[in-house]
C-alpha cells in the first residue's frame, strides 16, 4: 500500500478516535483482561482486607489488570532543539515532552500536537517504549486544532505492543470508570481513573483546540 495511503488512513481513524478515548475509553470500557495476577481472594488475605467486599476489589483487580496489559503502549515523547552556543558546537536541548501510544507494529505513535510543534527547523523527536529502549521519530503529521499528531519510529515489531482502541464513543455511557496512563511532567507510567463525563460533547479551548 502507498505510503501516503496508509497516512490518510491513519488520520480518519484519529479523527474519529480522539487520543483520550483511545487510550482511556478503550480500556474502561472492554472486559476485564486476562493477566498473570493474584487472585482477589488471596490479595485481600494478603492485605488483612475484609472478605465483605468482593465487587471493589473486583474493581480494583480490574484496574490492575488494565494496567498491566496497556501500560506497555504507553511512550515517552521528547522534543529536542539543536542550538549552537559560543563554541560553535550545536547540541541538542529538551524543548518539550509528552505522552504517546503506540498505534500499530509498524512504528507509527500517536501523541499530542502540542508536544511535538510544527516540526520547526532543528527539531528532533525522541520515543521512549516501556522497555526503556529509545528511538529517533520523524513527525508524519498532525491536526493541530484536534492536537493530534503522528510520528513513526523504526522498531522492531515485537517490542511495539498497539492500544487496542474503540472508535467513537460506541457502547459508552455517563459516568462509566475511565483509566490513564501517561508520563505527565516525565514521571514515568503514572496511572489515575475518572468517569465519562459527558459523550458527543467538543469544546474548543485556547487557541481553537477541540
Amino acid at each position: 500500500m502507498p505510503r501516503e495511503t496508509r497516512k490518510l488512513g491513519i488520520f480518519r481513524t484519529l479523527g474519529r478516535v480522539a487520543l483520550a478515548t483511545a487510550v482511556i475509553g478503550a480500556l474502561a470500557g472492554a472486559p476485564p483482561v486476562q493477566a498473570a495476577v493474584e487472585p482477589a481472594d488471596d490479595l485481600s488475605q494478603q492485605w488483612g482486607l475484609s472478605q465483605g467486599s468482593p465487587a471493589r476489589l473486583q474493581d480494583e483487580q480490574n484496574t490492575i489488570d488494565v494496567f498491566r496489559a496497556m501500560a506497555p503502549a504507553t511512550v515517552f515523547v521528547t522534543q529536542n532543539q539543536r542550538v549552537q552556543g559560543f563554541s560553535m558546537r550545536a547540541t541538542e536541548v529538551p524543548a518539550g515532552a509528552g505522552t504517546g501510544i503506540v498505534w500499530d507494529r509498524q512504528g507509527h505513535v500517536v501523541t499530542n500536537y502540542h508536544v511535538v510543534g510544527s516540526n520547526q527547523r532543528n527539531t528532533t523527536y525522541t520515543v521512549t517504549l516501556f522497555n526503556r529502549k529509545s528511538y529517533p521519530a520523524r513527525l508524519i503529521g498532525g491536526v493541530p486544532e484536534r492536537d493530534i499528531a503522528v510520528l513513526k519510529i523504526e522498531a522492531p515489531a515485537s517490542e511495539l505492543t498497539p492500544v487496542r482502541v474503540r472508535s467513537g464513543n460506541a457502547g459508552l455511557v455517563v459516568g462509566q470508570k475511565t483509566i490513564a496512563i501517561g508520563n505527565p511532567f516525565g514521571l514515568d507510567h503514572t496511572l489515575t481513573t475518572g468517569v465519562v463525563s459527558a459523550l458527543g460533547r467538543e469544546i474548543v479551548g485556547y487557541g481553537g483546540i477541540t
